[in-house]
């Protein structure tokens, strides 16, 4: 959600592509970008211009069935994969 923010920075940046995220997540990440008559517009918000609802996230931990190979359970890197 935020790599559009970055990409806007960068002078020769051409396209990006979108993802429909689920309504839980839309509703734990405000302030992502909306897509309005095949634009992309982000919101005026200082830094990423996301915040993250911590309490309704706590709520919806990741139950991944396929263990992430870069990756401990807590979101953590494994040394040497990242």
């Amino acid at each position: 959600m935020t790599n559009l923010t970055l990409d806007l920075t960068h002078g020769n940046f051409g396209f990006h592509e979108h993802v429909d995220y689920p309504p839980l997540v839309q509703d734990i990440f405000h302030g992502r970008a909306e897509i309005k008559n095949g634009y992309a517009w982000i919101n005026e918000q200082p830094g990423w211009g996301i915040e993250v609802d911590e309490a309704l996230a706590a709520k919806h931990p990741i139950t991944d069935e396929h263990p992430n190979e870069f990756r401990s359970i807590d979101g953590t890197v494994i040394q040497g994969t990242g």
